[in-house]
């Protein structure tokens, strides 16, 4: 209910700006402000946004608008040295690229390595200057194929923490447009998303070098708690289900997976005709 004073700030390629008219910035208790960051940055190829909140609470919402289609993309909270990206796939017609944001004085190096159903490709690295953006664009090489699936893990190998999003865009065909998500700093033996109208594809991604085994609960279409039963991850690999649509949803048709001995990164898909959102699913404590 009470106001805050927040500060914007940003990083690109060409370094960081901090406009004046965005230092001080007063957001009202119960409401929303919108900033045009197009009007401010001109010609960059890409821009990281820092917001800090000197006084009172705020919840930021970034809104990425393309002329194809727009996403809705929710902030990370803090920096980290490794992020995981379990559903990833390389557009027939278009490219996907791995933002990394440095908001550090010091050069990081950021080693990135995907996974796919059988094999692996050799490690990217990308440096990143202080105090800026730069882009890996994973199909400029042909190591990742078009139309290929895999999952990506991302981890600072020299430097301080960063924030790295995917940014996907999809050039033609029913689905085009751009989506950007933020990754998943932590990994977890217990995940959690909303059911949902819409089928839902839940991609499962173990990250690390031992195998680990995962169980699904969901609301089956008689209404009743359906128990998956547990499904083997090798090292380094990833599988997905589909769930088709809750009959009701609401908080009591939460999906829930649970894996064990080791953790996991679960990401969702919501698929229809001509609309996907993907998102990282929400880790248990």
């Amino acid at each position: 209910p009470e106001s805050a004073v927040v500060d914007l700030d940003f990083l690109s390629e060409r370094g960081p700006a901090s406009p004046s008219v965005l230092q001080g910035l007063v957001v009202n208790g119960n409401s929303v402000r919108v900033i045009n960051v197009g009007r401010l940055l001109r010609y960059r190829e890409q821009v990281a946004t820092h917001v800090k909140v000197r006084s009172g609470r705020i919840v930021s919402l970034e809104r990425l608008v393309t002329p194809a289609g727009t996403t809705v993309q929710m902030p990370a909270p803090e920096s980290a040295k490794q992020w995981f990206f379990p559903a990833a796939r390389l557009p027939e017609s278009g490219q996907e690229k791995y933002l990394v944001s440095n908001p550090s004085d010091e050069e990081v190096t950021v080693e990135f390595r995907a996974a796919f159903s059988s094999t692996d490709a050799e490690p990217f690295e990308l440096v990143v200057a202080p105090q800026s953006v730069s882009a890996l664009d994973v199909g400029a090489d042909g190591r990742i194929t078009k139309n290929q699936a895999y999952a990506m893990s991302a981890s600072v190998v020299d430097g301080p923490a960063v924030v790295i999003t995917r940014e996907t865009h999809v050039s033609t065909g029913a689905r085009k447009g751009l989506t950007a998500a933020v990754g998943a700093p932590v990994w977890s033996s217990y995940w959690a998303t909303s059911a949902s109208s819409s089928e839902t594809v839940l991609t499962v991604h173990n990250p690390f070098e031992v195998a680990t085994s995962f169980s699904v609960s969901s609301v089956s279409a008689s209404g009743k708690r359906d128990e998956k039963s547990p499904i083997n991850l090798g090292p380094d690999s990833w599988a997905q289900i589909v769930l088709p649509p809750a009959p009701v949803a609401n908080p009591a048709a939460a999906i829930r997976v649970t894996s064990q001995p080791y953790g996991v990164v679960v990401s969702v898909e919501r698929q229809s005709t001509n609309v996907r959102a993907a998102a990282i699913a929400v880790p248990q404590q």
